[in-house]
């Protein structure tokens, strides 16, 4: 029975601790299935940051909340598509400024053209036809057929040169048009810089700076048509030196006449008499004491 007993006893025992191993076993594998199996939303909102990581960007002209991770790209994006815009503007300047020169280079060869028709043709009346001073008449009794033929031509080069005289004049004229507008529209693109960068800029301002230039030799005319931004700064940063200039050449003047003035005293005795005004004080206090003695008596 004792023997059974134990052998029952270690029979149980046996099975305790194949229990307890399991038991142990079975707890651990809980404790590794609970760490591995975690919340995807959890998961997740580690990943993509808390609200508190989140910053506000301007895009577009609308503002969006985007992880604060993001913000260096958004950043880099926003300061790509600025240069991109500021070199697409600077190419359509460049463009409009080539095809303003290449019209205005086209403009100038037609004139020129012109020009050089109006002299030729000036040229030809005054070599072969002496201006018109031929003796037609003579000619023709010579030889009637050449005076004709050479009369239609006299006659065909004066047309020419009266046709070729109001174009002349007329493409001088809308040159001068062209250049005019084209001043205009430059002056008043100089004067939205200068709104912009000077205080107070108007005419007014324009003409205090004619002035101080004119002081350094340069003309009211010379100024007139000025379409750089960069003369009229410089004029005013002069303007403004001047003014310093004078400002304290006056605070000087002042300064030194405070010092050269006589200082006047507040309250200051008066200044002792004189001998002779001493000696009248004593003559009258003597003439007084004689006559008070006399009475005493």
């Amino acid at each position: 029975m004792i023997e059974d007993t134990t052998q029952s006893g270690a029979e149980d025992g046996g099975h305790a601790d194949t229990s307890v191993e399991q038991v142990v076993t079975e707890a651990e594998l809980h404790d590794d299935v609970g760490h591995d199996q975690t919340d995807p939303t959890e998961s997740e909102q580690d990943d993509e940051g808390s609200p508190a990581d989140e910053v506000e960007i301007e895009l577009d002209g609308q503002r969006y909340k985007v992880p604060a991770t993001l913000k260096d790209a958004f950043t880099r994006t926003q300061d790509y598509t600025a240069k991109t815009m500021a070199l697409a503007e600077t190419r359509r300047a460049v463009e409009a400024e080539r095809q303003a020169i290449a019209a205005a280079a086209e403009a100038q060869k037609e004139l020129l053209a012109e020009t050089f028709e109006v002299h030729r043709l000036e040229k030809l009346l005054a070599d072969r036809y002496y201006n018109g001073r031929v003796n037609w008449d003579a000619l023709e009794d010579e030889d009637p057929e050449y005076a004709a033929r050479e009369f239609r031509r006299f006659t065909e080069a004066q047309r020419d040169l009266d046709i070729a005289r109001n174009n002349l004049k007329t493409k001088e004229e809308n040159r001068s048009k062209e250049q005019q507008s084209q001043r205009d529209q430059a002056l008043r693109q100089t004067g939205e810089v200068l709104r912009k960068e000077i205080p107070g800029w108007g005419q007014p301002l324009a003409v205090k700076l004619m002035e101080t230039a004119a002081q350094y030799g340069v003309t009211h005319e010379e100024l007139a048509n000025e379409t750089d931004p960069r003369v009229w700064k410089l004029l005013h940063a002069a303007h403004l030196g001047s003014q310093a200039s004078n400002k304290q050449a006056v605070q000087a003047r002042a300064q030194q006449a405070a010092q050269t003035a006589p200082i006047t005293k507040v309250g200051a005795k008066a200044p002792p008499p004189s001998p002779m005004s001493e000696r009248a004080s004593v003559d009258a206090w003597m003439k007084a004491r004689n006559e008070q003695v006399r009475k005493g008596r």
